[in-house]
């Protein structure tokens, strides 16, 4: 008898056991996005007009002539930011206490600039241009960032609504953002320069929102496994990422827009 108790507790402690492991399992989450150990501004350009001089032509009293002009300006519309990143898989508790972690010194994942300064992940989703329910749209958007339905620097003639890149055939690929899967050509889409040219589909941006704020999502553009090979960028030189944010600089607007970033490595 004695013997059957003592097995009986056995099971029962064992049981118990396994069943907090069981539940310690289903509550360990994906982690959500989170915002970068460090960042530094390193350094920050823009257009310089002193590179285009004025273009001297004579006039002659009693003449009519037909002038073909091509000129450049400076967007009103958007920031740009490219760089490098490095990171960290981390095993942590709640502290931030580590018990092993995993250098990356070539990331994947994704790197998201949101206009606000947290996100609701569980309601991310694409940013929908015809949205009418509440929650961000198109005009909402535009009219943020002082733009007209016409400005060719806009959002949607920036961000392809059907998710197409540049190329016009190919779609922005998958991304996932925590516990939610944001589907192939299913956001609108961009792809920045590479070379100065906008041949190339490597450095891929879409927008995503929780329907309070926007959030700039730009794939990390090494996310081929086992690939470590840095692709030049919009002036030439390697980057790991470059991205669009908007910012209303119209009709002599000098404030700036604030951006909080957030990274998802994997």
């Amino acid at each position: 008898m004695e013997k059957v108790k003592l097995s009986m507790s056995i099971i029962l402690v064992s049981t118990i056991i396994v069943f907090f492991l069981m539940v310690g399992y289903v509550k360990a989450d994906p982690t959500d996005p989170s915002g970068p150990q460090t960042l530094v501004v390193d350094n920050t350009s823009r257009f310089d007009a002193t590179n285009w001089p004025a273009i001297q032509i004579q006039a002659e009293a009693g003449n009519i002539s037909h002038l073909t002009i091509d000129a450049k300006t400076q967007t009103q519309t958007w920031q740009g930011y490219f760089g490098d990143i490095t990171g960290t898989i981390t095993l942590d508790d709640a502290n931030n206490n580590t018990m092993y972690d995993w250098y990356m010194v070539e990331p994947q994942g994704e790197i998201y600039a949101s206009n606000s300064t947290t996100v609701t992940w569980d309601n991310i989703e694409c940013l929908d241009y015809t949205r009418t329910n509440g929650g961000l749209n198109l005009t909402r958007v535009e009219t943020m960032y002082g733009l007209a339905s016409d400005d060719v620097d806009g959002v949607d003639e920036t961000f392809n609504v059907s998710g197409k890149l540049s190329d016009g055939a190919t779609d922005h690929p998958i991304v996932y953002v925590g516990t939610h899967t944001i589907g192939a050509g299913s956001c609108p889409a961009a792809d920045t320069y590479e070379s100065d040219s906008s041949a190339g589909t490597n450095f891929i941006e879409i927008l995503l929102t929780d329907n309070v704020s926007i959030v700039f999502t730009t794939i990390i553009e090494n996310n081929i496994v086992g690939n470590d090979t840095d692709v030049a960028g919009f002036d030439g030189v390697t980057h790991d990422f470059q991205m669009l944010v908007g910012e209303n600089g119209h009709d002599g607007d000098d404030l700036v827009t604030p951006y909080w970033f957030f990274v998802e490595l994997e």
